[in-house]
């Protein structure tokens, strides 16, 4: 799931991280944990609804941290 949203959600100032990690939440269910760097003109809001458009395999989204160039 992380190539995928990194590969298909793509913007000129958006930079993904190296890597991701899945964490446990509760009963099997794991999230993935990942970060982000976009520019001052992208859109944080924009950026997860497209991850969440992923909604067969993404349930909801939830942002701990961004950096903004």
């Amino acid at each position: 799931l992380w190539t995928k949203i990194t590969t298909e959600i793509a913007q000129p100032t958006l930079k993904w991280g190296q890597n991701c990690h899945l964490a446990d939440v509760a009963y099997g269910i794991k999230k993935i944990c990942m970060s982000f760097t976009m520019g001052m003109q992208d859109s944080s809001d924009e950026i997860i609804e497209k991850i969440e458009a992923f909604e067969d395999e993404v349930q909801s989204v939830e942002t701990t941290g961004m950096s903004v160039l």
